[in-house]
């Protein structure tokens, strides 16, 4: 099992918590834990992706661009 679903598996165990939860503060605490649990595993699910993209390739050239070379020699005065 990969983080992504051990991360909903918990949030799944956690809603079930806060659905038997008699108390109105501690059911709110279940839900909070279970949506940062789902959190985790949508950032799990971006990670995975972000790792399997193709890394950054900078732009070259096929030929190098030729350059003009200028040569500044001082003006005699008049």
């Amino acid at each position: 099992m990969n983080p992504m679903e051990q991360y909903r598996a918990r949030a799944t165990e956690f809603e079930a918590r806060a659905r038997q939860e008699a108390d109105p503060a501690v059911r709110i605490e279940w839900e909070n834990i279970a949506r940062s649990y789902l959190r985790l595993a949508e950032q799990a699910a971006r990670s995975k992706a972000s790792a399997t993209a193709p890394a950054y390739q900078p732009y070259v050239p096929a030929q190098p661009q030729q350059v003009a070379h200028f040569e500044l020699t001082p003006t005699p005065p008049r």
